[in-house]
């Protein structure tokens, strides 16, 4: 078998593989594209596909909510979606990478956004203790007409947790700044927040780390096992047209804890990448 690799499941979902062991799956469902399963070095998971409590936290999803007024955030009837409209995937290297193009549409079918969207998955090295996930957003008002991106607490790049994970069940929420748990971490601002704890007798996490070019923000953290990277939380963003909005992400899978992990130092590497 290949070093690396990209299967093609029947379930609309392509898994990257490295040595026959399961990375990572990025699946293309009915609303939105997303990452699952996220798996660390050592093959445990990390996300949930689809909660009880809010079935459209996707694992690691985009989405936005107040976009011209309609909600591509909820799954469900009466919202919008975003459309995969054509993706492309290749083993490049180290990294396997999707291409992606989507129209983000009203519930109508109306386009309102064109988004170019590049994800690259480098599954940890030997002795490494993170796997690596890159995504590259940009958008671009669909039509002739401005696009509103209304503020609102419902948008951005979510990150939902397994509920072994998450802040009510042992798990912990850590920024940069070493601040833990919820209290200590919600609407504060940090180069990058990691959600950890024991799973199977062994430290895991994953952490988001945007890039710094990209809007500086307040994070959205709760102990339920979300968190979210929202740049129009606390205000709204015009696009006219021939205007982009650029978004860089990380996201660390990772064994042990964020120290152990060496998330910090993970993340002046990847701020230091030219923007």
């Amino acid at each position: 078998m290949a070093t690396l690799e990209i299967v093609r499941r029947n379930n609309g979902r392509l898994l990257v593989r490295q040595h026959d062991q399961l990375v990572a799956g990025y699946t293309v469902g009915p609303w939105r594209s997303y990452l699952y399963p996220v798996l660390t070095p050592r093959g445990l998971p990390l996300t949930e596909e689809s909660p009880v409590d809010h079935p459209h936290h996707n694992s690691l999803w985009l989405g936005q909510d107040e976009l011209n007024g309609h909600n591509l955030w909820l799954t469900r009837p009466g919202c919008g979606r975003v459309a995969v409209t054509d993706l492309q995937h290749r083993v490049d290297g180290p990294a396997a990478v999707f291409v992606e193009r989507n129209e983000w549409r009203a519930a109508s079918g109306e386009p309102l956004l064109i988004e170019q969207r590049t994800t690259r998955i480098t599954p940890a090295g030997a002795g490494e203790a993170c796997h690596a996930i890159e995504i590259e957003s940009v958008r671009r008002p669909a039509g002739g007409q401005p696009v509103v991106l209304g503020q609102t607490k419902e948008a951005g790049l979510g990150l939902r947790v397994l509920q072994q994970l998450d802040g009510e069940d042992g798990g912990t929420i850590e920024d940069a700044l070493g601040r833990r748990g919820e209290a200590a971490t919600f609407d504060q601002d940090a180069d990058w927040v990691a959600y950890w704890g024991t799973m199977a007798g062994a430290r895991v996490g994953i952490a988001l780390l945007p890039h710094p070019a990209n809007p500086r923000h307040l994070w959205f953290t709760r102990d339920y096992g979300i968190v979210v990277w929202n740049h129009v939380r606390h205000g709204a963003v015009t696009l006219a047209p021939g205007d982009e909005v650029r978004l860089r992400f990380q996201i660390l899978a990772f064994d042990g804890d964020p120290a152990e992990a060496g998330v910090a130092a993970r993340y002046a590497a990847y701020a230091g990448q030219a923007s």
